[in-house]
């Protein structure tokens, strides 16, 4: 979903995702976002109607909150939550207050010793803060393929959500009946798999 320029200042880049519909981005690394021609490429991106998707951990979520609030026309999202490490205080309910900032949730199968974690029950504790602060419409979701495959197969993360996803749509987050929309088949053998893959799951996390 989206590319990744030497120079978050590339106009040529910027301008090539907003003509082709399989890139709706730019992704960003923590440290492009102190450069000099960022606000710039930012504001653009916004022009365009192209999202920049931030990675960095826990300490890039507060600078998303200071960009979000800065640039109000961007549409942000803050890559692969939950983190392996708690959030700053305060950092969550800050991001709720951003109406333009969206989450990912692309970091999410644990291990316990070898083991993969499948128990959908073990990471309530980790999605329902996010799913509190972000709600259905700000959450996507997505495989992190193939850095996930360190952890667990990309359809791990999938098997975990789908039944949270369920729940909550039965739940107190939406009344109507939903369910999560995946493919039924996913095979991420390739890039170009991958990249299809990726289209086609990031997408609300409840619907």
């Amino acid at each position: 979903m989206s590319s990744t320029p030497a120079c978050p200042s590339t106009t040529p880049a910027a301008q090539g995702s907003a003509a082709d519909p399989l890139l709706r981005g730019i992704r960003l690394s923590q440290a492009a976002l102190f450069l000099r021609g960022t606000p710039a490429a930012l504001r653009q991106l916004a022009s365009l109607d192209l999202t920049p998707d931030l990675l960095g951990g826990r300490p890039v979520l507060l600078e998303a909150v200071r960009i979000a609030g800065r640039f109000p026309s961007l549409r942000i999202i803050v890559d692969h939550l939950p983190f392996g490490e708690p959030l700053p205080p305060g950092a969550l309910r800050q991001a709720a207050a951003r109406r333009n900032l969206c989450a990912k949730i692309s970091h999410l199968p644990r291990r316990r010793g070898v083991e993969v974690i499948l128990d959908p029950a073990f990471y309530q504790s980790l999605l329902d803060p996010l799913l509190d602060a972000f709600g259905q419409e700000r959450l996507i979701s997505g495989s992190h393929w193939p850095v996930s495959d360190r952890t667990a197969l990309c359809l791990a993360a999938f098997d975990i959500l789908k039944p949270i996803s369920a729940a909550k749509a039965g739940g107190r987050t939406r009344a109507s009946s939903g369910r999560m929309r995946l493919p039924s088949t996913v095979r991420c053998g390739s890039r170009a798999e991958a990249a299809r893959h990726s289209l086609a799951a990031s997408r609300p996390l409840l619907s």
